[in-house]
């Protein structure tokens, strides 16, 4: 399963999932089930959290197999 620190890298960010969806021109829903992990995000989108969340794909999502 895919695993993701999103939740973490906003809140160190300090900021909330309506601005975050704000950011990214997505429905808050669409980014609450990326956080949540029962959605995930397409390449494109995942680039963007990234790039918002100064950080790197690598960073907000791992295989839990791989570790």
């Amino acid at each position: 399963m895919l695993k993701n620190e999103l939740k973490k890298f906003r809140l160190k960010r300090n900021m909330t999932q309506v601005q975050i969806a704000d950011k990214l021109d997505i429905h808050v829903f669409t980014y609450k089930r990326y956080e949540n992990n029962s959605r995930i995000p397409k390449v494109n989108i995942a680039l963007d959290i990234a790039k918002a969340l100064n950080t790197t794909v690598e960073e907000l999502f791992s295989n839990d197999k791989l570790r």
